[in-house]
C-alpha cells in the first residue's frame, strides 16, 4: 500500500467539505424569491387619527436603506418556507434606522479591520421578530423594537 502525501490528504479533505452550492440555493433548498423592506416614510392614519397598517414599504436588498428581507425557499419535496433576516451591529443590537447612534450609518464599513465589509451583518431570525421589527419599521414605536431585541436574545 502507498503512502499518500500530505498535500493529497489536505486536497482530498477539503474537495470533500467544500462542495460548491450553485447559486441562488440554499443549505436546505432553492431560493425562489428575496423581498426586502425598508422604513416608512410617513406614518398613515384614518380619519379618527389611528394607525392604518398597510406594512412596510419594499425595496431591492442590495439597496443600504434595506433593513429587513424574507426570503422564500424551496425543498426538494416541493413544499415552500420562509427565512427572515435582520440587519444587525457587531455587538448584538438591531438596526434602529431613527436611533441616537445609527441613524444614517446603514452603509457604514467597518474603518478599524480595512476589509471593506460592512459593520451590520444579516442574522436569521424568527417569524415573531420579523413581525416585530416591521412594525417598528412602519410605525416608529419603540416598543416593537425593544420587542423584537428581547425575541434574538
Amino acid at each position: 500500500m502507498s503512502r499518500r502525501t500530505d498535500d493529497e490528504i489536505n486536497a482530498a479533505i477539503t474537495t470533500s467539505l467544500k462542495k460548491p452550492r450553485e447559486e441562488g440555493t440554499d443549505s436546505s433548498g432553492k431560493v425562489i424569491d428575496v423581498i426586502g423592506y425598508t422604513l416608512k416614510k410617513s406614518i398613515t392614519r384614518d380619519r379618527v387619527g389611528r394607525h392604518r397598517l398597510t406594512g412596510p414599504p419594499e425595496i431591492s436588498i442590495d439597496d443600504p436603506k434595506c433593513y429587513a428581507k424574507k426570503s422564500r425557499i424551496s425543498k426538494p419535496d416541493g413544499q415552500f418556507y420562509e427565512k427572515y433576516f435582520i440587519k444587525i451591529s457587531p455587538d448584538g443590537f438591531l438596526y434602529d434606522p431613527f436611533g441616537l447612534h445609527t441613524e444614517g450609518k446603514e452603509a457604514e464599513f467597518a474603518r478599524e479591520e480595512k476589509l471593506g465589509r460592512p459593520t451590520w451583518s444579516w442574522v436569521d431570525i424568527t417569524k415573531r421578530c420579523f413581525n416585530f421589527y416591521l412594525q417598528y419599521l412602519e410605525t416608529r414605536n419603540a416598543g416593537y423594537l425593544k420587542n423584537a431585541e428581547r425575541e434574538i436574545r
